[in-house]
This record gives structure tokens, sequence and C-alpha cells, in this order.
């Protein structure tokens, strides 16, 4: 018996100790990479090299808009200080991924932007466009279901990429952030969409309607969708713009731009380049839809972001097509 043991205690053979289920989990590994960027010093390159290492983990931008949804909170609602930089977080956030992020349709097929075929796929974009505004001339409170409908289908399918939804759950999700933003700021929201379709949401939604949500990051152990929807419920406290400009910046845009930039495989610089056309069409075609639109002319009291956002559902429409083929993982859009 001795010598069996012995044999065994001289041998290879090396024993397996139990592992903690939180070893190695998503949650270890966040506060390992902060641990192990605040250990190096900000100096020179090598400073700069571990801060860009930052946003390569998933968890840090949700962690860098849940500090910024408490910064706001901790400025207080309709502050000059929260409304100035606020103001300048939106445009800036918009002016270099929000609107780039949709102004680069033109490059999903190829990758390469072909002039003999710039005439037809502008003509049906613009057409894709018209059809959506003519929709919400003639039937608006249909426009805004279809609005709502592939907006949230556009958004869950993003995030639902990023998280490993399957589509029954992304669009659950894309459903639950819409409504959730829009219900938390119920008299901001149905001021707007009074002014767009004379629809109103009935109901006001809790604060908590997105624990289930959190409960479920938790069980997957999904840190960064954990943060996300910490700083979701945070953004309840903010404005309605804010909130929805948080979401749609610094979540959907910027998710979007890194699936763009995985399927382009071209630069950051390059795809951004390449968006400066339309995304100048963008602002212009704004200033004439705004210009032409005849419920502006007769009306003093027209809301003017339900103007901005059925502009925007009518630029969305077909972006939102474009983007599907993609995350079906077709190669052809419209």
């Amino acid at each position: 018996m001795r010598e069996d043991f012995r044999t065994i205690s001289n041998s290879n053979v090396r024993l397996i100790k139990p592992r903690s289920p939180f070893v190695s989990s998503p949650y270890t590994d966040m506060f390992k990479g902060l641990s192990n960027i605040s250990k190096t010093p900000f100096k020179g390159i090598v400073g700069l090299t571990s801060f860009s290492k930052l946003f390569s983990y998933s968890w840090f931008r949700p962690l860098v808009l849940l500090v910024v949804a408490l910064l706001m909170i901790l400025l207080g609602n309709d502050s000059s200080l929260q409304n100035s930089l606020a103001n300048g977080l939106l445009i800036v956030g918009l002016v270099v991924v929000g609107i780039p992020h949709g102004a680069i349709d033109h490059l999903l097929d190829t990758g390469n932007w072909e002039f003999k075929k710039a005439p037809v796929f502008i003509l049906k974009y613009l057409s894709l466009s018209a059809l959506m505004g003519a929709i919400w001339f003639f039937f608006p409170p249909l426009a805004l279901l279809v609005f709502l409908a592939f907006s949230s289908w556009h958004f869950g399918q993003t995030d639902g990429k990023q998280w490993n939804f399957s589509p029954v759950i992304s669009f659950a999700w894309g459903c639950s952030v819409l409504f959730y933003i829009m219900g938390t700021h119920l008299s901001e929201s149905n001021s707007i969409l009074l002014s767009m379709a004379s629809i109103a949401l009935p109901v006001h939604c809790p604060v908590w309607a997105m624990l289930p949500w959190l409960l479920w990051a938790i069980y997957r152990k999904q840190s960064s969708l954990v943060l996300t929807v910490v700083w979701l419920m945070l953004s309840s406290q903010v404005s309605l713009l804010l909130a929805f400009g948080l979401y749609f910046i610094g979540q959907h845009s910027l998710t979007g731009w890194q699936h763009l930039h995985s399927h382009l495989k071209l630069s950051h610089k390059t795809i951004w380049l390449h968006s400066v056309p339309f995304h100048v069409g963008a602002w212009l075609l704004m200033a004439l839809f705004f210009y032409l639109w005849p419920t502006l002319k007769v009306s003093n009291d027209f809301n003017f972001w339900s103007l901005f956002f059925i502009f925007t559902a009518c630029l969305s429409f077909p972006h939102t097509i474009n983007m599907n083929t993609i995350y079906r993982g077709k190669t052809n859009n419209i």
C-alpha cells in the first residue's frame, strides 16, 4: 500500500482542484482589465497603447456610458451645464459616428464605390425614402407603427449580433429598449408622438421594467450586457433626447460601426471618408425636408423633434433594409 502511494505521489499525475464558477468569468476579466490598465503609467506611447487597449474590451464602452449617465444625473436635469454638455456630446456623436454609420450603405455590396452604379443606387435609396415619406403624409398612424417596428428590428439585430441573440430574442430586446426609453419619458414621448401621428403611449413604463433583462444578463455572465441594462435604467432619470441619444450613438451606432468595419475590412479612417458624400447629403436633405414639409408651414405649434424623427424614419428605412442583408449573410444590397 505504501509503495503504491509512493508510486502515485512520485508520478506526473496532477490533481485538478475544483474551480470556482467565478474564475475567468467576464466579470473577473473586466476587473482584471481595469487593474492591469491602472498599473500601467500613462506616459508616452506605452500609456496611449494601454489606454487604447481598453476599447478592445466589450465591457468598456457600456461602462463609459454608465459613467456619462451618472454624470448627467449629478449635474441636475435641465441645468445649463447639463444641457450644454449633453448637446455638445450629442452633436459630436452624430457627426462622428451617428450619421456616418448609416452613410456607407453604398459600400456594403463590394466594399468599393462604383460610379457607374451610383445613379441606380441613389435612385433606389431615395425611392424607398420617398415611399416612407408618402406613408407618413397620407397615413401617419400606419407610418409610425412601421417605423417603430423596423427600428426595433434594426436595434435588436445590431445588439443581438454583439451578444449572440437569436432573431426572436434580438427583436424582443429591440422592442424592450425602444419602448423602455419612450415609456420612462412618457410626457416627452407623447408630445412627439401626438404631433407625428396623433398616437400616444397609454401607460408609463416603470424604471424596474428592465430587471428581467438584467437577471438574464447576469445568468449568461455577459458583463457588457449587464452594464448596458444598468445604464439604460439610469437613463430613465435624464431627458428623453439625452437617453435616446446615448443609446443611438453610444450603443447602436458604435456597435454597427464595428460590424461594418469587420465586414468591409477597411480602416476606420477610410470608411469615414467614404461616408462623407452621403453624410453631407443627409444634412442637405434634412434642410430641404424641413423646408418642403407642408405641415410645418401651416402649423405654428408643430413639434420640431417630431419632424426630425419623421425624416429619420424616411432615411433609415432603406438603411435598415441594407443592414439586414449583411446581418443575414447576404451580399447584395438595394
